[in-house]
Parts: C-alpha cells; sequence; structure tokens
C-alpha cells in the first residue's frame, strides 16, 4: 500500500517495512530529527528556533544531518538531483548550507554557493530575457535553494534564512545571486527581498 501522507509504498504484513515506513513517515510528516549536539556551529537561535551552518570542513554527522534535510527538501521541488551529497569534494562553490531547526527537528534549508556567471535584473528585464547567456565575472553568494517544511510555511522563515545568511557574511540581502529558474514559492521570496532588482548567478 502507500502511504497518503508520506508516499512511500509498504506491505503492512511485514513487520519490517512496517519499521521503515514508520521511520520515513516521521522524518517527513515532522522533519529531520536533530537534537543539540557539540559540533553545531550555531549562527542564530531564537526561542525554539535556531539555524546552523555546514559546509566542506564540518564534522559528517553534521554532513549526514545536511544531506537528509536536502533530500527532504527535494521531495518539493521539480529538481532533478538533490541539493547536496555529504562526501561532496570542496570546489570553487564552497557551498554552505543553512540549516533551520524547531526544538529537534530541522524544518528548513537554504543552499549557498558562489557563482561567477552574474547579471543584474529588473525584474521586467528578466521576464523579457529569454534564456540569455550570462557574462562571467566575479563570483558572488548565489542562493541554489530555500525550502520550508510545509508545516512552518507562511510564517516568514525564508525570509529570516536570507537575513541570517547575509548577517553571517556581512553582506547585504539584495546583494546576494540567485540560481535560477525559480519555483513558484521561490520568485515570490526573491521579489520580497529584492522587489526592484536582484542578480541571477549561475
Amino acid at each position: 500500500m502507500r502511504c497518503p501522507k508520506c508516499g512511500m509504498m509498504y506491505v503492512p504484513e511485514y513487520p519490517e517495512d512496517v519499521r521503515a515506513h514508520r521511520i520515513f513517515h516521521d522524518k517527513v510528516v515532522n522533519g529531520v530529527y536533530a537534537r543539540k549536539i557539540k559540533s553545531d556551529k550555531i549562527c542564530w537561535e531564537k526561542g525554539d528556533f535556531r539555524i546552523t551552518v555546514v559546509n566542506y570542513f564540518s564534522p559528517i554527522a553534521q554532513k549526514i544531518r545536511a544531506e537528509e534535510a536536502g533530500l527532504l527538501a527535494h521531495r518539493d521541488t521539480p529538481f532533478d538531483f538533490a541539493p547536496y551529497h555529504s562526501k561532496e569534494d570542496l570546489d570553487k562553490r564552497n557551498v554552505h548550507l543553512f540549516l533551520l531547526s524547531r526544538k529537534i527537528r530541522i524544518i528548513g534549508l537554504l543552499k549557498l554557493e558562489k557563482r561567477a556567471h552574474v547579471q543584474k535584473f529588473t525584474w521586467q528585464e528578466y521576464e523579457n530575457a529569454g534564456g540569455k547567456k550570462l557574462p562571467k565575472g566575479e563570483a558572488i553568494w548565489s542562493i541554489g535553494l530555500v525550502w520550508i517544511h510545509r508545516k512552518y510555511r507562511k510564517m516568514g522563515l525564508g525570509s529570516k534564512l536570507v537575513q541570517v545568511v547575509a548577517l553571517h557574511f556581512n553582506i547585504e540581502v539584495q546583494s546576494i545571486g540567485w540560481y535560477t529558474p525559480f519555483t513558484g514559492d521561490g520568485e515570490k521570496l526573491a521579489k520580497s527581498l529584492c522587489p526592484k532588482s536582484f542578480y541571477v548567478a549561475k
């Protein structure tokens, strides 16, 4: 049978299937389990919420958390590949994952990386750009994905992730690029933070 909430196929008569479904269902419905540990690099905390940052130099436990959160986020996007893998090599993108947690669950994620094909657009210019090739120049930080668990959307948490990222690197929100194409929610978020113009960085 297929679970109507998490989408997993399993056979109720098989205990191993039931156990696997219980674990997967809990992750999908509630977020990735992630209690506080010593290696957490916390860059923002308020009440039950906190944001931690993970990069190439983070402990493997942190990378695995980020990978699991990325797989959960991937379920909600139309993209072909998951946003992060724990065994990724260090490269010029210098990938950072910002993980948003509430209590013991990861319920949001922002992927940030350096990108060198950059162009500034007004929103009207972007709509008329028609997939033109971007000029190559100095690399800037670019948002590859912002994801919030369905339980926690429309609470301003996507904007909070972007604001914390800007504060972490001591840069302006509007100086951060966006990797396109957008999802519908991604475009709404970008327009709320950059209402007049924004950088596409790929």
